[in-house]
């Protein structure tokens, strides 16, 4: 069985499977499988539902029945339904565990599946709402919400624990620092008490000056403590560098056994290192021999595979093509519907502007004219009062007089019948600009419009060019494609080309082998007939009744040597019998042995048609080995018109891109017209806050008033306290204990009304900060100054009862500078205190004496 069966070279096996092994469509198919899988493994799936608002193509207009319709038909009511069902909330074991173990303070979960199973225990869910795979744990709808309910409210429980132990903590310290505090007040208090009492005791004052003695045998004492504690802590420095040697020893021993199993650990992981290496190196020959197999048993279905997928991605790019020439042809038709709209809102802008031009005009004209018609009233009421004065003068031109004022009067009553016409005009005039007012806001909301319909112009500029982006990017992907596939196709090409390259010549060489062969029996068969010719004219005399039969058998014979000779041309040790030289003796034996030659003849003709059967076979071989090249040959050529026809489409979507380029770039220019023309209403607008400043001017002058009266108030106010402060210095003659504390008592009111003025004047400086920083309307201002007036109010409230406090105080000084009694005691007082100051005065001079008296000793 061995010798039937020889090994192959390595290096035939090797390259043939190499070649084998290269990138052939199911190998390419298979990787993109692989990758494929692996992006979905990693990513989420999001689904993306494109829903069309109206038929019209208008924005803002939603038809809901539509709406409802598309969604029905696209099955994202019946996802929502499935989703609520099944389980829609998914998280991964680690996150779960994470962010739900605050619930389970007193358990400790690992952050893996079965942590996940027992956290999910312990929170005592409904397994029926809860299912764990292998990655993540799935969720029904309301259970995260649930879990996230539980959450904050385990959260705000913990916050509020932390903060009342803040809060208790700091109470508790506040509590025991007064209480020190009281302690230490307490302690000064009887230490001042003694020490007043110890002051004019003499025992105390000889202890005084004995207390400088005392010390040295104190001092003695405690040098022998301190050696005494000396020697105790050498003690026990000994002890510690006892212990220290110990524990170094102890470290050593330890440092040893630790580099002892390091070793080991590094011997076992290089054995475990060498053992994978060799599960790694056997298992890719297993991979590698059965990649083998499932692409020598797929190779056929791969081309025709490709060829189908590559057809599927010319109709796929075809079908992309087309609707991207159709959303072209729509943002066209919309960018020109929106160019028109802009343009039509340019000329009413235009028209708006013209119309408010003109009436502001006929208002100038119409302040001119009044102003002159009243000038023209006044200087007739200058000359009516000089009639007057004349009438009352010249008594005696009366009569002439009264025609003249009979003139007066009609002239009066043209400048009445003119002031009513004036009034006329104004009440027009002011009804005229009433329309004016509404005209301009209208037209400033016609302007806010606009804004906002240039903003709703740049968003959809915006999108279009996010869209082109996306369009781009699609472009870009699909050309990456087309080239991975012309690469794949060409890799395809070059390796059939190659095997078929190695056919061609293989059926090359055995086309060669068998013409020479044929070439051969050619020969062969011309001399076997030649010489059958000449035995055919040698026997003819003799054998006549056997004739052509024998002739036929002999041909026959002749023949069959000629096919036994060219198949035995291999053998050269075995002798071929040549039946052309005869004599005519071995003839006549075949003659006389007609059944054995007859044998013989019969067993050729077998082998020559068994030859000939080859040759038939050999043929049919080129043949078909021709039809194959042609058939390639065509692939081939249908491989380069699709490479042509994806070069040609390629060329054709570059350009569009190019087009898109330019359009995105004309909506760029657009967008910025519309920009600037943005800035010039912006540029009218600013007259209008122009005027908001005017009024927020009148607003800020009203508070500085404000301020003024309230500076004027403080004024006032110090006034009286320094005329409170020269009545109490005029009052703290006679030293009272009682005075003193009713103007402590004052003062510290006084101090908390210039605070409540200070806090006044800066909450007014506040507001006055907030105003200049806001740029608020005329309203805000007002409420702000109300609120401002109101504060100030409550401020002088608060300060007439503190006025009435301190008239009330002041009788009560009164009332007690009335008590003559306590004038008489303090000049009593006062003699005490004089006395004691001249018994501590000779206290001293004895203490002095007896110091200068105890040094000499």
């Amino acid at each position: 069985m061995k010798a039937l069966f020889p090994k192959m070279s390595d290096e035939m096996t090797r390259s043939r499977r190499q070649s084998l092994c290269a990138s052939t469509v199911s190998h390419v198919y298979k990787e993109q499988l692989l990758n494929l899988l692996e992006t979905l493994n990693t990513t989420r799936a999001q689904f993306i539902r494109c829903i069309s608002p109206n038929d019209h193509r208008q924005p803002g207009v939603i038809d809901p029945h539509l709406v409802l319709h598309q969604l029905r038909c696209n099955g994202v009511l019946e996802g929502v339904r499935i989703c609520r069902q099944g389980y829609p909330n998914r998280l991964p074991f680690d996150e779960f565990v994470s962010r739900y173990k605050l619930l389970s303070c007193d358990y400790e979960c690992k952050e893996d599946r079965d942590g996940a199973m027992e956290l999910c225990q312990h929170l005592d869910l409904d397994p029926s709402l809860i299912q764990i795979g292998t990655t993540k744990v799935f969720c029904k709808v309301g259970v995260i919400s649930e879990l996230e309910r539980r959450r904050r409210a385990k959260l705000s429980a913990v916050v509020c624990g932390i903060q009342a132990s803040i809060r208790w903590y700091n109470e508790q310290k506040e509590y025991h620092r007064r209480l020190k505090e009281r302690e230490a007040l307490v302690i000064i208090q009887t230490n001042v008490r003694n020490y007043a009492e110890l002051s004019s005791w003499n025992w105390y004052r000889l202890f005084g000056l004995v207390k400088q003695m005392i010390p040295m045998n104190k001092d003695k004492e405690r040098i022998e403590e301190l050696e005494k504690e000396n020697e105790q802590l050498l003690n026990e420095l000994s002890e510690t560098q006892a212990q220290y040697e110990r524990i170094e020893a102890l470290l050593k021993e330890a440092r040893k056994k630790i580099i002892e199993l390091e070793n080991e650990k590094n011997d076992r992981e290089d054995e475990k290192r060498e053992m994978r290496a060799e599960m790694l190196r056997n298992e890719e020959v297993m991979a590698i021999m059965e990649k083998r197999f499932d692409e020598q048993h797929s190779k056929v279905m791969k081309i025709h595979g490709c060829l189908r997928e590559n057809e599927k991605k010319i109709e796929q790019i075809e079908a992309e093509k087309v609707e991207l020439q159709s959303q072209l042809c729509k943002w066209k038709e919309k960018y020109e519907r929106e160019s028109v709209h802009r343009r039509d809102l340019e000329e009413e802008c235009t028209k708006h502007e013209s119309l408010v031009e003109a009436l502001q005009k006929k208002v100038d004209a119409m302040s001119e004219e009044r102003e002159r018609e009243g000038s023209q009233v006044q200087q007739l009421e200058a000359e009516l009062a000089t009639i007057s004065g004349k009438n009352a003068q010249h008594l005696d031109t009366i009569n002439d007089l009264q025609k003249r004022i009979c003139e007066l009067n009609e002239k009066c009553r043209d400048c009445d019948s003119l002031v009513s016409g004036e009034k006329k005009a104004r009440r027009r005039a002011e009804i005229e600009r009433d329309d004016k007012e509404s005209e301009l806001e209208t037209a400033r909301e016609q302007i806010q419009k606009s804004d906002i319909k240039i903003e709703n112009l740049k968003e959809l500029c915006r999108d279009k060019d996010r869209q082109i982006k996306k369009l781009q990017e699609k472009l870009d992907d699909t050309v990456e494609k087309a080239e991975v596939n012309i690469n794949e196709m060409k890799k395809i090409h070059k390796q059939s080309k190659s095997e078929l390259q190695d056919r061609v010549d293989e059926l090359k060489k055995t086309v060669q082998k068998l013409e020479s062969e044929n070439r051969a029996q050619k020969m062969r068969i011309d001399s076997s007939e030649r010489e059958s010719s000449v035995e055919s004219d040698y026997v003819s005399g003799r054998q006549s009744r056997l004739g052509s039969r024998q002739y036929s058998l002999t041909s026959m014979s002749s023949f069959s040597s000629v096919r036994t000779l060219s198949r035995r041309t291999t053998e050269p040790d075995i002798k071929v019998p040549s039946s052309g030289w005869r004599s005519p003796s071995a003839f006549s034996m075949t003659y006389q042995r007609p059944v054995d030659s007859y044998a013989l003849s019969r067993s050729n003709s077998q082998s020559q048609i068994a030859n000939e059967r080859r040759i038939a076979q050999l043929e049919r071989q080129i043949l078909n080995a021709h039809t194959d090249i042609e058939i390639q040959k065509r692939e081939i050529d249908v491989y380069k018109a699709s490479l042509a026809e994806n070069e040609k489409e390629r060329d054709s979507l570059s350009q569009k891109v190019r087009t898109l380029t330019a359009e995105a770039k004309s909506l760029e220019r657009s967008i910025s017209d519309e920009e600037r023309k943005r800035e010039e209403y912006e540029h009218r607008l600013k007259k209008t806050q122009d005027e908001l400043a005017a009024l927020r001017a009148k607003y800020e002058k009203s508070i500085k008033d404000s301020q003024i009266e309230l500076l004027e108030e403080k004024r006032r106010m110090r006034q009286k306290m320094d005329e409170l402060i020269k009545e109490q210095e005029a009052l703290k003659a006679p030293r009272n204990s009682h005075l003193e504390k009713t103007l402590e008592e004052t003062q510290q009111q006084l101090s908390e009304t210039r605070a409540q003025l200070d806090r006044a004047v800066a909450q007014v400086s506040h507001l006055e900060s907030l105003s200049k920083s806001q740029g608020a309307y005329g309203e805000t201002w007002e409420n702000q100054y109300r609120l401002a007036l109101a504060e100030l109010e409550s401020l002088r409230d608060e300060n007439a009862c503190l006025k009435m406090k301190i008239r009330r105080q002041y009788k009560q000084i009164e009332l007690l500078t009335q008590q003559s009694e306590m004038e008489a005691d303090v000049v009593d007082l006062e003699n005490r205190v004089g006395i004691v100051h001249r018994e501590d005065n000779k206290t001293e001079s004895s203490n002095g004496d007896n110091r200068e008296q105890m040094i000499e000793i």
